[in-house]
């Protein structure tokens, strides 16, 4: 995970699409990290684990 975020710019913004509790807009690479991956790192028992499918450049 940590080499993927290296590359990626801290004023990103992020989308995560849905009506869960992680959905919504992030505004840097910071504040999605803290209120996605942090949390999720507490309770999934080996932790985040990042697989790309796609992505959509504008």
């Amino acid at each position: 995970m940590k080499s993927f975020f290296e590359h990626v710019a801290d004023d990103v913004l992020w989308k995560v699409m849905g009506t869960h509790p992680l959905a919504g807009t992030y505004h840097s690479k910071q504040a999605f990290l803290t209120h996605t991956f942090a949390r999720l790192n507490k309770i999934l028992k080996e932790g985040v684990i990042l697989k790309v499918n796609g992505i959509i450049v504008q």
